[in-house]
């Protein structure tokens, strides 16, 4: 399960999920609204698991889904910087999103690849890049 002993910090222990960048100088993305003093670095993408069961966000974190089921795994987005430890297009953009790396963040696709994208760069809403298209 994917949770914040994964992502983040606990009990001051620093995991692998947690870029240093976050700790020394967070930068909240424009619209943030809840911000914490122990921020993660990274957030798993629940809206693809969460649209998969039919609509069940409040578990997306508990389940897996088979990665033939996105449709375009080259353009959604699996992690993403962001100071909670899951989250959507509006956790990024209205709540939780960071802006560590020059005014940008990373996110880390289904493929594998990661892309540094500017924060007007990023999708609000994109069924593809928060979601995926199921097949």
């Amino acid at each position: 399960m994917f949770g914040a002993e994964m992502s983040g910090r606990t009990e001051n222990l620093t995991t692998v999920f947690n870029c240093p960048g976050t700790e020394l100088e967070p930068v909240p993305t424009p619209r943030s609204s809840i911000f914490t003093d122990r921020p993660h670095s990274y957030a798993l993408n629940g809206a693809p698991t969460g649209t998969l069961r039919g609509g069940d966000f409040n578990n997306a974190m508990n389940y897996g889904f088979p990665i033939g089921s996105l449709g375009t795994p080259t353009q959604t987005v699996a992690v993403y910087e962001t100071s909670f430890y899951y989250g959507s297009g509006t956790h990024y953009h209205e709540q939780y999103g960071l802006m560590n790396h020059n005014q940008g963040s990373n996110f880390l696709f289904w493929d594998g690849h990661v892309r540094r994208m500017a924060y007007d760069a990023v999708p609000e809403s994109s069924h593809i890049f928060w979601v995926g298209a199921p097949h």
